[in-house]
Formats: structure tokens, C-alpha cells, sequence
């Protein structure tokens, strides 16, 4: 799989519905029928508990209670029972829906015990996957719509939530672990998490049924495609209107250097203008504010939320130069600013979590004027205690102080700016030399 995919939830919105949904904050459909639907799943939960003397007998019970557990959510109108067939030569799936694109919109493979099977049933997820859209859509067809699918594998009592999309080659990610229906006495975690879950492939079924019918009937605006972000707008920063974009292409923070973490994307908006796209877990709007404001950040043109959890924040394009160029030029200046700066957000009770150099922008027009980037780790102290989301730190941020300590601090802060600052120095006389 190629490792610059953006993560799933970033392609297609209804796998970042699922995450919300089981984190507790979704705001998809309600069950047609709640009481009916919560008895469904105790009855699968229970039916998956028991012995079967091989696979398909689990799968024909699994069927039947996955469509009873639709049914009660979904309701008449919005339910399409899965179905078991050959899908080619090869093999059968234990169960699938076909959708408007007459391609599969959920796969349910079965395997009757863990630890008793030759076959990773997750690679007969994607395989079934990949023959039903191979054999019924065009390349075109594919270049222009990630096809969705939901994959479902239950290994004796244990259920897994994959999904599966097209880009380029078909891509399947797992949306849970293998989550259990064994029950344990007095220790019940286990129903409520696969609860949830299946209440998420409820919601997810209806996105995937409803925008691949879209798709087909060419009333879908901007086709998710998966090899980047589906997200085209989000409210402007102040909150006034909707700002529009159209992401072209991956960004990179510094020359060519690329960090897989972190999703990072140059767009385009109305006015054909480029402009930064960045998407993060975590994100200190008020510290890039505060840095902004006194011009050592790009300016802040959207901010706004996704499904999966991601924060979105739009800021203005900047050219950048190499620092070394300007470095024997302007680092009195650049020292000053970024301590003065430091202190300023510090003084507001502010820190910022990772003063290393590479997070040191010059820009091209104006190279006197450093700027600082990625506020993903920042937070205000004042608050309460802010902390890595990680032990696995640069060095650069461990220096002077404890490994197993992950609380951001004024001094830890301090302590890296100096050290990048020296850095910057050496890098100077190195030249010089």
C-alpha cells in the first residue's frame, strides 16, 4: 500500500462517520427500531458464541442476524439483505450487497475458530473487493470514484470492520480490531463496543448506498477519488462565510522533505490562489493566532472539523527559501524574534512543543521575517498541564530533562529553542570554514 494515501477517513466520509460514531459522536440516522435493534445484536453476539461445525454453518447465522441487525436500524426503505453467491471461479464469499453500481457494498467473510483457517480472511475481503469492480466498472469509472465497501469478517466469536476503496489499486484498512460477542460476568465492555460498531456499519451502509447511487446518476458534485483529501471547504477564519478550495496536490514542510505523519496538501481556492491545507489530530488554533498575529506564521484563512476527528486548518501559501542562504545575514535578527516571540506566547501561558529547526520557515519575499509552523503539540498551560501525545521524541526535545517526563513546558520549550538556535549558529561557522 502506498504510504502517501491519506488516512481513510481523510478520503471518504462515511469511514470518518464510522470513527465518530464508535468514538461516541455521530451524527448519523437513529435506528428505525432501537429496542429491536439492540435485541438483534444480543442475538448475534450470542449466535457467534456457539458451535458450529464449519464455516458455512456460522455463515448462514451470521447472515441472518447482520440482515435482522440492518433491518431494525435502517428500516424498510434503506435495507438491502445480503445475499450469498459465487463471485467467480476462484471462490464465494460468505455474503454481499450489490449497489447501484452493480458493484459490492458490503462483503462479509466468514471463518468458523481463529487459529484454524489457511487463509487470511481480510485478503478475501479485498480480493471479492477487487473482482466485483474489475468485472463490472470501467478504468474510467475508477479513476473517478473510489467505489466504497464495507468489509466485515467474523472469526468465530470475534468481528472486524474493514474498509475498502479504489485508488488506483484497491486499498482496505481495518476500522476495529477483531472486537468479541463473548460476554464475560460482570465485565461487559465487550457489548456496548460491538454495539457501536455495528450501529457505525449501519450508518456507513446508507452513506455508501446513497453517494455511489449519486455517482452513477452523475448528481455527485466532487467524487471522492482516494489519493487525496475529499474535503473542499470549511468556514473562514474569523467565521463568516464558507471558504472554497480544491486540493491539487501534497505539501511539503521544507524542501522536498517529506514527514508521514503529517497531511499536509497545497490547494487552490476561488480565485485560483494557492493555499496551505493541513489536516491533524490535534491542533492549538489560538497559539498560531498568537504567532500570526505578530507576523511570524502564516496567516489563518480557515479553520474548521471532519469526521474522523480531524481538525482542518487553511493558512496562506509562503514561499520559503533555504534558511542556510540567509542564515550568516539575518540570525541576530531571527534569534531575537523567536525569543521574543517565545516568551510573548509563554507570557500568555502558551507552549509550543516542538522549537526544532525544522519547524523554522524563511520566507522568499521576506527572509527577515522567520516564521514558525506546526502547532499540533501546542497548548495553554495555563489550563492545565499539556502534554506529548508520544514518548518518541527528537532528541532535540529530550535535552535536560527526564525521558519517561512527557508534560510540555516553559523550560522544555526554552531548552529547544536554544539548542536550535546553536544549531543554526554552528551551521554558520561550518560555512565560514
Amino acid at each position: 500500500m502506498d504510504s502517501r494515501l491519506p488516512p481513510i477517513s481523510l478520503v471518504y466520509h462515511g469511514f470518518g462517520r464510522f470513527r465518530d460514531h464508535i468514538n461516541d459522536h455521530s451524527d448519523g440516522p437513529m435506528p428505525a427500531h432501537l429496542p429491536d435493534f439492540e435485541k438483534a445484536v444480543t442475538k448475534f453476539m450470542s449466535a457467534m458464541c456457539a458451535y458450529y461445525y464449519d464455516h458455512e454453518d456460522r455463515g448462514i447465522t451470521a447472515r441472518e442476524c447482520l440482515n435482522e441487525i440492518w433491518k431494525s436500524y435502517l428500516g424498510e426503505q434503506e435495507f438491502d439483505e445480503i445475499k450469498h453467491g459465487i463471485i467467480g471461479p476462484d471462490g464465494s464469499s460468505d455474503g454481499f450487497t450489490i449497489g447501484s453500481a452493480n458493484t459490492m457494498e458490503v462483503i462479509v467473510v466468514v471463518k468458523n475458530e481463529l487459529g484454524t483457517t489457511d487463509c487470511d480472511g481480510s485478503v478475501e475481503l479485498a480480493a471479492y473487493y477487487t473482482q466485483s469492480l474489475e468485472s463490472n466498472t470501467s478504468q474510467k469509472s475508477r479513476k473517478r470514484f473510489l467505489f466504497p465497501a464495507l468489509g466485515i469478517l467474523v472469526v468465530g466469536a470475534h468481528v472486524g470492520f474493514y474498509a475498502l476503496s479504489f485508488t488506483k489499486s484497491t486499498r482496505l484498512v481495518a476500522l476495529t480490531p477483531l472486537l468479541p460477542a463473548v460476554i464475560e460476568r460482570g465485565n461487559e465492555w465487550a457489548t456496548p463496543a460491538l454495539m457501536r460498531a455495528l450501529e457505525a456499519s449501519c450508518i456507513l451502509r446508507y452513506h455508501i448506498s446513497k453517494d455511489t447511487a449519486e455517482f452513477m446518476a452523475d448528481r455527485l458534485p466532487h467524487p471522492p477519488q482516494g489519493d487525496l483529501p475529499y474535503i473542499n471547504e470549511v468556514p473562514t477564519h474569523p467565521p463568516s462565510e464558507t471558504l472554497r478550495f480544491e486540493i491539487k496536490v501534497e505539501a511539503y514542510q521544507g524542501k522536498d522533505f517529506r514527514y508521514e505523519n503529517r497531511f499536509i496538501y497545497g490547494a487552490k481556492d476561488k480565485n485560483k490562489d494557492w493555499v496551505v491545507v493541513k489536516f491533524t489530530q490535534k491542533y492549538c488554533l489560538p497559539l498560531h493566532l498568537f504567532c500570526a498575529e505578530k507576523k511570524h506564521a502564516p496567516r489563518v484563512l480557515g479553520y474548521g472539523f471532519v469526521h474522523g476527528g480531524w481538525h482542518v486548518i487553511v493558512m496562506e501559501w509562503i514561499a520559503n527559501v533555504d534558511r542556510e542562504y540567509y542564515a550568516s545575514k539575518y540570525l541576530p535578527r531571527w534569534s531575537k524574534d523567536l525569543k521574543e516571540l517565545v516568551d510573548g506566547f509563554h507570557e500568555e501561558g502558551f507552549v509550543h512543543g516542538d522549537l526544532r529547526d525544522a519547524n523554522l520557515i524563511v520566507p522568499k519575499k521576506n527572509p527577515e521575517q522567520i516564521m514558525l509552523l506546526d502547532f499540533d503539540w501546542g497548548g495553554e498551560a495555563k489550563s492545565g498541564a499539556v502534554y506529548y501525545p508520544t514518548a518518541r521524541l527528537n532528541a532535540d526535545l529530550m535535552l535536560g530533562e527526564n525521558p519517561k517526563h512527557l508534560e510540555i513546558t516553559v523550560t522544555r520549550d526554552n531548552l529547544a529553542l536554544d539548542n536550535t538556535l546553536r544549531k543554526m549558529n554552528t551551521e554558520i561557522e561550518m560555512d565560514e570554514d
